[in-house]
């Protein structure tokens, strides 16, 4: 005969059956509730503006860089104005000299300019240089001046007979000898390359003994050049 449960076979039944599931559920009730609880606490320690809603305009100021300042420029210093140099006087070239001086006469060169071999003259019985050029003309042949200058001399030599000397500037000097008596120019006289200085003389007692001619030399200083070194050929 069955006997109907008592009220603790009931209990135990519930708990180990539909029971133990109901115990679950209280659990997690708890836990939830404990948890709640919990967040509720935090959130109170925080502070009020924490949960407000952010409202307004947020305003942002930039501060603006200071712009660099200008570095102002040196006024530039203006460069000296060069000192010109003066340049050495060179030898003039065969255009140069052919265009800046001519010939005093025309003729032949019957002795040539020679200042380091002697050379032996008949009409003074002795050696010696030949300091300029001996041009073969006719007597009486008027002579013009190679180029302008002024007439710084006016002689009569005991050896080259009657002179004319020319200055034209910068320590060059034409010498004409062996002209004829009462030359045309006197001491101070400006020439130009076409005024005649006088005429080809035979006053020359140191070349007597050759046809008439010029004796004509220059000099640079003291020193006696090769005129046809100015004059060319």
């Amino acid at each position: 005969m069955n006997q109907k449960p008592n009220m603790w076979q009931r209990v135990v039944e519930f708990v180990t059956g539909k029971g133990f599931y109901l115990a679950v559920l209280v659990c997690v009730m708890a836990i939830g509730l404990s948890a709640y609880f919990l967040i509720q606490g935090v959130r109170s320690n925080l502070p009020q503006l924490a949960d407000e809603p952010a409202s307004g305009t947020a305003s942002i100021t930039v501060t603006p860089a200071p712009k660099p300042t200008a570095t102002p420029r040196p006024t530039p210093t203006p460069a000296p104005t060069p000192t010109p140099v003066p340049q050495p006087t060179l030898a003039p070239t065969q255009a140069q000299t052919t265009a800046a001086y001519s010939w005093p006469v025309s003729g032949t060169v019957i002795s040539s300019f020679s200042v380091e071999a002697l050379s032996y003259n008949e009409a003074m019985g002795d050696w010696r240089t030949h300091e300029g050029i001996d041009i073969a003309t006719s007597l009486g042949t008027r002579v013009q001046a190679t180029a302008k200058g002024v007439v710084s001399q006016v002689y009569d030599d005991d050896v080259m007979g009657v002179t004319v000397v020319v200055d034209h500037g910068n320590e060059l000097y034409s010498v004409y000898s062996n002209l004829a008596e009462n030359p045309p120019v006197e001491v101070g006289d400006t020439v130009a390359s076409d005024t005649v200085v006088g005429e080809v003389g035979e006053t020359a007692a140191a070349e007597s003994g050759k046809e008439p001619h010029l004796h004509f030399a220059m000099y640079e200083g003291a020193n006696a050049v090769n005129p046809e070194t100015y004059l060319g050929q």
